[in-house]
């Protein structure tokens, strides 16, 4: 009975641990040589498309993909916060082999190259050899991305167990290595959009909506405000013109 018992214990690990890989394979952005056959993707997915935008497909608990012969954006199901970009070779009458993918961070949006890179890109040639391999991380601080969304989940802005608020962040990175400086830009969308007052020209409603902002130090993850940051003038674009009391 003992044996019994220690063997479906042992099973039971296994069993865990296999999940668990699986899981985190099907997160993965590896470096493997892979094709794309749109026409066939379009046929089995065809009832996972947006009723509004035909080049969506919405596949439940917040996975959604944007595809095309050319390229893939895919945001994956909840909880995750980062996009998955895939760009491929087109070849008239056959599948699409793959050209470069990675993962971005900091902007949810399909059909968006926005986003920051992370962790590891991966480029091919057109006969599907892998040319370059990119680790994308080495460019931050010592305060990274996970950090960054752990600032954020401890703000209250987003919740990392669930997903909460993914598509309400916008985060952007800066940096100078020849400065040695790295900063953090974070805007959180607050409330429901509203409307606006028309412009000239307009030939619909326009909307707004309110926006929080953070600055967080790369290196040290201090939050920057206020005359501060005027030390980071040379990193963030249009300083002056986005600052202009300092």
């Amino acid at each position: 009975m003992r044996n019994v018992i220690l063997s479906v214990f042992a099973f039971l690990i296994v069993f865990s641990c296999k999940a668990q890989n699986n899981h985190q394979q099907q997160n993965k952005v590896n470096n493997m040589f892979e094709t794309f056959d749109y026409d066939k993707f379009e046929k089995e997915n065809e009832k996972y498309k947006d009723p509004e935008r035909s080049d969506i497909y919405l596949l439940g608990k917040g996975r959604e993909i944007w595809a095309s012969w050319r390229d893939i954006y895919e945001i994956p199901s909840y909880p995750y916060f980062y996009l998955i970009y895939k760009e491929f070779y087109e070849h008239p009458n056959q599948p699409s082999s793959i050209k470069e993918k990675g993962k971005y961070f900091g902007d949810i949006s399909l059909g968006s190259n926005n986003g920051v890179k992370i962790e590891k890109w991966y480029y091919f040639d057109e006969k599907g050899k892998l040319i370059r391999e990119v680790d994308e991380d080495k460019k931050f601080g010592k305060f990274s991305y996970n950090d960054v969304l752990k600032f954020l989940d401890n703000q209250k802005d987003i919740n990392l167990n669930t997903g909460e608020g993914r598509n309400r962040v916008k985060i952007e990175f800066y940096n100078s290595e020849k400065l040695n400086k790295k900063l953090w830009q974070i805007k959180v969308k607050i409330g429901e959009q509203y409307g606006v007052a028309n412009l000239p020209g307009d030939k619909g409603m326009r909307y707004a909506q309110d926006i929080k902002s953070y600055y967080l130090d790369g290196e040290t993850g201090e939050i920057i405000k206020g005359k501060k940051l005027s030390d980071y003038r040379e990193i963030i674009p249009n300083f002056t013109k986005t600052f202009p009391d300092l």
